[in-house]
């Protein structure tokens, strides 16, 4: 039996743009990531026999949104974080796009997930002796787009 091939720490990245998606830069001091994908889902119940309306329901969980969230922590320059607090201010009246990077995808597997994105909390924290630290929750706006690697 083979080993498993992990994805390694540099090949999960996090890009950003604020020109629509013609540059592309990578936030590396955001250094703890956390992806979280969530299926917001409802449940029906419809009747499983209507020979024996006796039988118990039949249910069913269907897919009504996806919401793709990424939170991070890092020690952040003035300049990237400056852009962020920008961003937060404008709410979503200014668009930055944000995508999220698997380096490591093999041929016709999810290498980009992008889209526009909300910063839904920024933090920052200091600490004598040491640089200070920042936390940022972004929300994608919508649903991303996926790319495939070739």
């Amino acid at each position: 039996m083979t080993a498993p091939v992990h994805q390694e720490y540099d090949e999960l990245v996090l890009e950003f743009s604020d020109d629509d998606g013609t540059t592309w830069a990578r936030n590396c001091v955001i250094m703890g990531c956390e992806v979280n994908r969530t299926s917001n889902t409802s449940t029906v119940e419809t009747v499983s026999d209507c020979a024996d309306e006796s039988k118990p329901n039949a249910v069913e969980e269907r897919v009504q949104s996806l919401k793709v969230t990424v939170s991070g922590t890092g020690n952040w320059t003035q300049a990237g974080y400056g852009k962020f607090l920008a961003k937060f201010y404008a709410g979503d009246s200014t668009t930055m796009l944000a995508r999220i990077g698997n380096l490591g995808a093999a041929s016709g597997e999810i290498q980009y997930e992008e889209g526009p994105i909300i910063i839904a909390s920024l933090g920052e924290a200091r600490t004598k002796g040491q640089v200070v630290s920042a936390s940022i929750t972004i929300n994608f706006a919508t649903t991303p787009t996926l790319t495939m690697a070739s």
